[in-house]
């Protein structure tokens, strides 16, 4: 039976969008952090990404964009960035993995796939629209390699999610599982 998400007001709506600010600021601090992988450092810039990717699909509806907004200008303050990009982005993969319309579990290798693909797309053209509008140059060798970090430690992000969730809320509880 399918349902609409967007209609349906599940009784811990706002917790489950704090939860998800929570666990998405907590990733925006490991994203400050840089890793040494094989002799070069590379940038995690673009791991509260996979945050917003996994945001519980229960959450409020409205109090979400705006949770979203907030978390993406306080990473621009804590990483340095144009002030509003992280938000763009966000708010713009919000929209794009639709989780209030997820109407099933997610899965480690149909999640990765579809953020690697999402994100690839979605840095790309920011910063490509970017680039073309300031008349700057970006970096496209450090944006592919903040790419494929952020890629690369999805499943971490994915597992972290699993954990607290089962952690925090009833495991067999179906409006829970995804």
């Amino acid at each position: 039976m399918k349902t609409n998400f967007l209609l349906y007001s599940h009784p811990d709506a706002i917790k489950l969008a704090v939860q998800g600010a929570i666990f998405t600021v907590f990733i925006v601090f490991i994203s400050g952090l840089n890793a040494n992988a094989f002799g070069s450092v590379v940038s995690l810039a673009w791991l509260p990404l996979a945050a917003i990717f996994l945001w519980p699909r229960w959450s409020h509806p409205s109090l979400t964009p705006v949770l979203i907004v907030v978390i993406g200008m306080f990473a621009d303050l804590l990483l340095g960035r144009f002030l509003g990009i992280s938000s763009l982005m966000f708010l713009i993969l919000f929209w794009l993995s639709k989780p209030t319309e997820r109407e099933f579990q997610l899965t480690l290798f149909k999640s990765w796939f579809e953020f690697s693909l999402m994100i690839t797309l979605l840095l790309c053209v920011v910063f490509y629209c970017l680039g073309r509008s300031l008349d700057a140059g970006f970096g496209w060798k450090a944006l592919t390699e903040q790419i494929i970090a952020a890629i690369a430690f999805f499943p971490l992000i994915f597992g972290l999610r699993v954990f607290v969730r089962r952690w925090l809320v009833d495991p067999d509880d179906p409006n829970y599982q995804s």
